[in-house]
């Protein structure tokens, strides 16, 4: 008795589909169980889209007789980019610092700081804004009076600018999964630095 072909054709068919369901199940099942995350394939992007702190006019906020002050109100704002490289998702950790150096004391300090948690999709990215606080520089000028050569009542500055507050002196951007240091990016090499060398080894011999 000969089966007909259209028989074999359909029971071919209904193989193939169970086969693609059984590894969709697994590879769904996987990433739900926390599949390792290939440190290689996960990439840190950060750019800067607006930065006042090269503010050249700053807002005058007052000037009484011969006392004029100036205020500074500095904030830094980028877009920071995970991309996965990757089939299985990633679970990332993106940790940030913004330092400070105080204009009287010339240290440096880390004045503002913060995390988000995100999970990118396979072969997809993730992409946020960070925004830094206010950081605020003050300058005050004195002033004096006399009649200058011409016979005009004048007003010349006195001394040196009275300085207080801090100017921004960069920042840190650092990329986690599973709690090992994969990626920095940071405003000079000074600051990467010190944490290349914890990136390139978790690179070279990812966790297990």
């Amino acid at each position: 008795m000969r089966v007909p072909w259209c028989y074999i054709l359909q029971m071919n068919l209904r193989r193939t589909c169970c086969v693609f369901r059984i590894a969709a199940t697994l590879v769904l099942g996987m990433a739900g169980a926390g599949v390792s995350v290939n440190a290689q394939a996960v990439r840190l992007q950060v750019v800067a889209v607006a930065d006042n702190a090269g503010l050249k006019h700053p807002q005058r906020l007052a000037e009484t007789g011969d006392t004029a002050e100036s205020a500074f109100n500095r904030t830094e704002t980028f877009r920071v980019t995970v991309h996965n490289l990757q089939f299985a998702p990633a679970d990332c950790l993106v940790e940030w610092q913004f330092l400070a150096t105080d204009v009287t004391t010339r240290k440096n300090y880390v004045y503002d700081h913060g995390t988000n948690q995100v999970v990118v999709k396979g072969g997809a990215s993730t992409t946020f804004a960070v925004q830094s606080k206010p950081l605020a520089e003050n300058e005050i000028q004195r002033y004096d009076y006399d009649w200058d050569d011409n016979g005009n009542w004048v007003m010349y500055p006195v001394g040196n600018r009275e300085k207080s507050g801090a100017k921004p002196a960069g920042y840190i951007f650092l990329l986690k999964t599973h709690g090992k240091l994969i990626a920095v990016e940071a405003s000079d090499s000074d600051l990467k630095e010190p944490y290349q060398k914890e990136v390139t080894a978790n690179l070279l011999h990812p966790a297990p």
